[in-house]
Protein backbone atom coordinates (compact mmCIF):
# COMPACT_ATOMS: atom_id res chain seq x y z
CA UNK A 1 0.00 0.00 0.00
CA UNK A 2 2.73 2.59 0.92
CA UNK A 3 4.43 1.78 -2.52
CA UNK A 4 0.86 2.12 -4.48
CA UNK A 5 0.36 5.91 -2.95
CA UNK A 6 4.22 6.76 -3.48
CA UNK A 7 3.04 5.86 -7.17
CA UNK A 8 0.20 7.93 -6.78
CA UNK A 9 0.92 11.67 -5.22
CA UNK A 10 3.73 10.99 -8.42
CA UNK A 11 1.43 10.33 -11.18
CA UNK A 12 -2.03 12.58 -10.07
CA UNK A 13 0.41 15.39 -8.52
CA UNK A 14 -2.59 17.51 -6.71
CA UNK A 15 -3.07 18.10 -3.11
CA UNK A 16 -1.95 14.66 -2.54
CA UNK A 17 -0.49 14.48 1.20
CA UNK A 18 -4.23 15.75 2.48
CA UNK A 19 -6.22 13.67 -0.38
CA UNK A 20 -4.48 10.36 -0.93
CA UNK A 21 -3.85 7.90 1.67
CA UNK A 22 -2.93 4.51 2.82
CA UNK A 23 -4.18 2.45 6.07
CA UNK A 24 -1.96 -0.68 7.33
CA UNK A 25 -1.19 -1.95 10.69
CA UNK A 26 2.35 0.03 11.90
CA UNK A 27 0.55 3.71 10.56
CA UNK A 28 1.60 6.32 13.26
CA UNK A 29 -0.71 8.11 15.05
CA UNK A 30 -0.98 11.50 13.28
CA UNK A 31 -1.37 9.61 10.22
CA UNK A 32 -4.05 7.78 11.40
CA UNK A 33 -5.87 10.41 12.82
CA UNK A 34 -5.36 12.70 9.71
CA UNK A 35 -7.02 9.63 7.30
CA UNK A 36 -10.12 9.59 9.74
CA UNK A 37 -10.46 13.36 9.32
CA UNK A 38 -10.12 13.22 6.04
CA UNK A 39 -12.58 10.89 5.22
CA UNK A 40 -15.26 12.44 7.96
CA UNK A 41 -14.67 15.72 6.25
CA UNK A 42 -15.07 14.41 2.89
CA UNK A 43 -11.53 15.45 1.47
CA UNK A 44 -9.84 11.85 1.01
CA UNK A 45 -10.07 11.19 -2.73
CA UNK A 46 -7.87 7.87 -2.48
CA UNK A 47 -7.83 4.90 0.02
CA UNK A 48 -5.08 1.78 -0.24
CA UNK A 49 -6.35 -0.26 2.11
CA UNK A 50 -5.88 -4.57 2.89
CA UNK A 51 -9.64 -6.54 3.20
CA UNK A 52 -8.05 -7.25 6.65
CA UNK A 53 -8.16 -4.13 7.62
CA UNK A 54 -11.28 -2.85 5.97
CA UNK A 55 -13.11 -5.79 7.37
CA UNK A 56 -11.58 -6.69 10.66
CA UNK A 57 -11.10 -3.06 12.43
CA UNK A 58 -14.17 -2.19 13.79
CA UNK A 59 -13.55 1.45 14.32
CA UNK A 60 -12.85 2.07 10.52
CA UNK A 61 -15.00 -0.51 9.29
CA UNK A 62 -17.82 1.60 10.73
CA UNK A 63 -16.12 5.02 9.52
CA UNK A 64 -16.47 3.67 5.66
CA UNK A 65 -19.82 2.55 6.39
CA UNK A 66 -20.74 6.15 7.29
CA UNK A 67 -18.87 7.82 4.53
CA UNK A 68 -20.96 4.83 2.63
CA UNK A 69 -24.20 5.91 3.84
CA UNK A 70 -23.59 9.70 2.99
CA UNK A 71 -22.98 8.83 -0.83
CA UNK A 72 -19.25 9.82 -0.05
CA UNK A 73 -17.81 6.38 -1.00
CA UNK A 74 -17.66 6.37 -4.95
CA UNK A 75 -16.02 3.41 -6.20
CA UNK A 76 -14.71 -0.08 -5.25
CA UNK A 77 -11.17 -0.98 -6.28
CA UNK A 78 -9.89 -4.38 -5.81
CA UNK A 79 -6.41 -4.42 -7.48
CA UNK A 80 -5.44 -8.12 -8.46
CA UNK A 81 -8.85 -8.98 -8.31
CA UNK A 82 -8.04 -12.61 -9.57
CA UNK A 83 -6.86 -13.22 -6.16
CA UNK A 84 -10.58 -12.96 -4.64
CA UNK A 85 -10.98 -16.57 -6.16
CA UNK A 86 -7.93 -17.76 -5.68
CA UNK A 87 -7.69 -17.20 -1.80
CA UNK A 88 -9.76 -17.15 1.06
CA UNK A 89 -10.35 -21.30 2.08
CA UNK A 90 -7.31 -21.21 3.84
CA UNK A 91 -5.15 -18.16 3.17
CA UNK A 92 -6.07 -14.41 3.84
CA UNK A 93 -9.68 -15.61 4.32
CA UNK A 94 -11.03 -12.20 4.32
CA UNK A 95 -11.11 -12.00 0.65
CA UNK A 96 -13.88 -14.05 0.44
CA UNK A 97 -15.67 -11.60 2.80
CA UNK A 98 -15.34 -8.76 0.35
CA UNK A 99 -18.45 -10.07 -1.68
CA UNK A 100 -20.96 -9.66 1.14
CA UNK A 101 -19.32 -6.74 2.25
CA UNK A 102 -19.68 -4.77 -1.20
CA UNK A 103 -23.56 -5.93 -1.26
CA UNK A 104 -23.74 -4.63 2.63
CA UNK A 105 -22.36 -1.34 0.98
CA UNK A 106 -24.87 -1.15 -1.92
CA UNK A 107 -28.10 -1.48 0.09
CA UNK A 108 -27.26 1.66 1.31
CA UNK A 109 -25.55 3.15 -1.77
CA UNK A 110 -26.69 2.12 -4.98
CA UNK A 111 -24.53 4.48 -6.70
CA UNK A 112 -21.42 2.45 -5.90
CA UNK A 113 -18.97 1.44 -8.73
CA UNK A 114 -17.17 -1.76 -8.43
CA UNK A 115 -13.90 -2.17 -10.53
CA UNK A 116 -11.95 -5.32 -10.53
CA UNK A 117 -8.09 -5.04 -11.81
CA UNK A 118 -6.01 -7.80 -12.71
CA UNK A 119 -2.89 -8.40 -15.51
CA UNK A 120 -3.72 -12.45 -15.16
CA UNK A 121 -7.51 -13.00 -15.81
CA UNK A 122 -8.36 -16.55 -16.67
CA UNK A 123 -11.65 -17.15 -18.31
CA UNK A 124 -12.55 -19.09 -15.15
CA UNK A 125 -11.89 -16.70 -12.82
CA UNK A 126 -13.90 -13.94 -15.20
CA UNK A 127 -16.83 -15.99 -14.51
CA UNK A 128 -17.01 -15.98 -10.96
CA UNK A 129 -16.08 -12.89 -10.33
CA UNK A 130 -19.12 -11.59 -12.60
CA UNK A 131 -21.12 -14.09 -10.67
CA UNK A 132 -20.36 -12.88 -7.98
CA UNK A 133 -20.25 -8.52 -8.19
CA UNK A 134 -22.52 -8.33 -11.36
CA UNK A 135 -25.58 -6.58 -9.70
CA UNK A 136 -28.82 -6.83 -12.13
CA UNK A 137 -26.65 -7.92 -14.50
CA UNK A 138 -24.30 -4.54 -14.89
CA UNK A 139 -21.18 -5.79 -16.11
CA UNK A 140 -18.66 -4.07 -18.40
CA UNK A 141 -15.42 -5.55 -19.42
CA UNK A 142 -12.42 -4.10 -20.94
CA UNK A 143 -9.75 -6.10 -21.82
CA UNK A 144 -6.30 -5.41 -23.33
CA UNK A 145 -5.16 -8.57 -23.55
CA UNK A 146 -1.48 -9.62 -24.84
CA UNK A 147 1.04 -11.84 -24.09
CA UNK A 148 4.01 -10.98 -21.27
CA UNK A 149 7.68 -11.33 -22.15
CA UNK A 150 8.26 -14.64 -20.39
CA UNK A 151 11.59 -16.55 -19.51
CA UNK A 152 13.17 -18.70 -22.42
CA UNK A 153 15.56 -21.64 -21.81
CA UNK A 154 17.27 -23.35 -24.56
CA UNK A 155 19.08 -26.87 -23.96
CA UNK A 156 21.77 -27.66 -25.67
CA UNK A 157 23.30 -31.43 -25.86
CA UNK A 158 26.90 -31.71 -25.58
CA UNK A 159 29.46 -34.61 -25.91
CA UNK A 160 32.18 -33.07 -23.56
CA UNK A 161 33.27 -30.75 -21.45
CA UNK A 162 35.35 -28.94 -24.27
CA UNK A 163 32.21 -29.17 -26.72
CA UNK A 164 30.40 -27.72 -23.66
CA UNK A 165 32.42 -24.89 -23.29
CA UNK A 166 32.79 -24.25 -26.79
CA UNK A 167 28.60 -24.03 -26.73
CA UNK A 168 28.35 -21.77 -23.93
CA UNK A 169 30.33 -19.16 -25.90
CA UNK A 170 28.54 -19.00 -29.07
CA UNK A 171 25.20 -18.75 -26.97
CA UNK A 172 26.79 -16.10 -25.23
CA UNK A 173 27.82 -14.14 -27.87
CA UNK A 174 24.27 -14.75 -29.64
CA UNK A 175 22.37 -12.91 -26.06
CA UNK A 176 20.90 -9.60 -27.54
CA UNK A 177 23.65 -6.94 -25.57
CA UNK A 178 21.30 -4.05 -25.87
CA UNK A 179 18.81 -5.94 -22.91
CA UNK A 180 19.55 -4.93 -19.27
CA UNK A 181 18.62 -8.23 -17.85
CA UNK A 182 20.37 -10.28 -20.37
CA UNK A 183 23.45 -8.63 -19.34
CA UNK A 184 22.74 -10.20 -15.81
CA UNK A 185 22.73 -13.46 -17.21
CA UNK A 186 25.45 -12.85 -19.28
CA UNK A 187 27.55 -11.64 -16.31
CA UNK A 188 27.09 -14.83 -14.25
CA UNK A 189 27.42 -17.33 -17.08
CA UNK A 190 31.10 -14.86 -17.87
CA UNK A 191 32.37 -15.92 -14.25
CA UNK A 192 31.70 -18.91 -14.35
CA UNK A 193 33.53 -19.71 -17.53
CA UNK A 194 36.40 -16.98 -16.71
CA UNK A 195 38.83 -19.64 -15.92
CA UNK A 196 38.77 -21.15 -19.61
CA UNK A 197 38.11 -17.92 -21.44
CA UNK A 198 39.29 -14.75 -22.02
CA UNK A 199 38.38 -11.07 -24.12
CA UNK A 200 39.24 -12.80 -26.90
CA UNK A 201 36.62 -15.45 -26.80
CA UNK A 202 33.67 -13.07 -26.51
CA UNK A 203 34.48 -11.15 -29.51
CA UNK A 204 30.81 -9.67 -30.57
CA UNK A 205 30.01 -8.60 -26.83
CA UNK A 206 30.56 -5.20 -25.57
CA UNK A 207 32.97 -4.39 -22.56
CA UNK A 208 30.54 -5.51 -19.55
CA UNK A 209 31.11 -8.26 -20.66
CA UNK A 210 34.72 -8.44 -20.90
CA UNK A 211 34.68 -7.00 -17.19
CA UNK A 212 32.11 -9.76 -16.49
CA UNK A 213 34.96 -12.28 -18.02
CA UNK A 214 37.68 -11.01 -15.92
CA UNK A 215 36.05 -10.65 -12.64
Amino acid sequence: AIDQVRTARNTIKHNTDAEIFCYYNRIGAERKRALRNAIKQETARLLFISPEALIRNLEFENIIKEANRKKYLNNLIIDEAHIVIEWGDFFRVDYQCLEPWRNELLASNAQLRTVLLSATYTRNAVANLKQMFAAQGKWIEVRCDALRHEPRFILVKTNSYTDKRHKMVELVRKLPCEISFVKLLCKSVCIYTSAWTDRSALTGCDSSYSRSANA
